[in-house]
């Protein structure tokens, strides 16, 4: 929650300095004056280290999320992502399987399709809790 905190605060920091780099930058083309110029050069310096600073620190909390999340789950972000995904493909295509031989299938086949159908039913549901899970545990967004 912590780390969802000082996330938001960084991103709101970065989008701040944002709006302000873009009205220096505005500012100083508008500028004929060359001691204004540098005036405002000196200050977009500033606000880029500034921002460089803050989206250090936002990859820090985000590398942190996901080495919590690892140290949660035994598993990455992007395996329980790949996961999540397989079980959806795999879910799917059962799916499509099952429509496909409704027709002209034995009830003995649409009965093994309808069982393997619910097991993957469950799988992707296990695979979407801990993905969704995860996530929010660390405050990111999926």
């Amino acid at each position: 929650v912590l780390a969802m905190c000082a996330g938001t605060v960084v991103f709101l920091l970065l989008r701040a300095l944002g709006v302000e780099t873009e009205q220096c930058l505005r500012d100083y083309e508008l500028s004929g004056e060359r001691r204004l110029q540098t005036m405002m050069q000196v200050k977009i310096d500033k606000l880029k280290a500034k921002a460089d600073n803050a989206r250090d620190a936002l990859d820090a909390l985000v590398e942190e999320a996901k080495a919590d999340i690892r140290a949660h789950t035994g598993k990455d972000l992007k395996t329980l992502k790949l996961e999540a995904a397989r079980a959806e493909s795999a879910l799917a295509d059962k799916q499509q399987e099952l429509e496909q031989q409704r027709s002209s299938a034995s009830e003995d086949t649409l009965e093994a399709l309808s069982s393997e159908l619910q097991a993957l039913e469950s799988e992707t549901q296990i695979a979407r809790k801990a993905l969704k899970q995860a996530v929010e545990e660390q405050g990111l967004a999926e």
